[in-house]
């Protein structure tokens, strides 16, 4: 959905580089439709909106509030809360200081610091990972990697791109001392 965070020009475009959806389908109702994210640990994932413009939670909080954000200068002056592409559902909303800060610890809540601190879940790196020895060493040394680790990315973490990479650098060394293992 479109939140208002950029109107440049009046008509609802986003920067060239960083036009959303519309980058895609070329559709102009698509002009800055991005895929909103998790909440779950939001406390730990600033800064904040697609591109990283929002600082705090708080600056977020404001956006939404006002119903778009104003950038009063620059070359991204605009006020999105007049955008012709904005989204219907976001269409601000009144919170005095102390409703804001309930809203900030509300969302910081969301923050699961068991997860984020289980080793188990942690960044999948060769540094990092234990080792694991290939069952049948290679004679020749360029190719041995006994000495090498290679990570082994749990169930969960398919989807962690770190995991995969390294994963897929381990399954390649794996072949060159292997051939024919795929």
């Amino acid at each position: 959905h479109n939140n208002g965070l950029y109107n440049l020009g009046g008509d609802g475009s986003y920067p060239a580089d960083n036009p959303g959806l519309y980058g895609i389908t070329g559709r102009a109702e698509d002009m800055g439709r991005f895929r909103a994210p998790t909440l779950r640990n939001v406390e730990l994932t600033a800064p904040y909106m697609h591109d990283g413009s929002i600082a705090t939670l708080t600056e977020v909080i404001e956006h939404y509030a006002r119903g778009g954000r104003l950038v009063p200068s620059g070359p991204f002056a605009g006020d999105g809360r007049d955008s012709p592409r904005k989204s219907a559902l976001i269409r601000g909303f009144e919170l005095d200081e102390r409703g804001k800060a309930d809203l900030v610890e509300f969302l910081k809540s969301l923050t699961d610091r068991a997860f984020v601190s289980d080793p188990r879940f942690g960044a999948p790196l060769r540094d990092s990972a234990p080792p694991r020895t290939p069952p049948v060493p290679s004679a020749e040394p360029d190719l041995d990697i006994t000495s090498r680790p290679v990570v082994l990315c749990p169930r969960d973490q398919k989807r962690n791109l770190a995991c995969t990479v390294a994963m897929v650098d381990g399954v390649a060394s794996a072949g060159k001392a292997f051939p024919g293992w795929k």
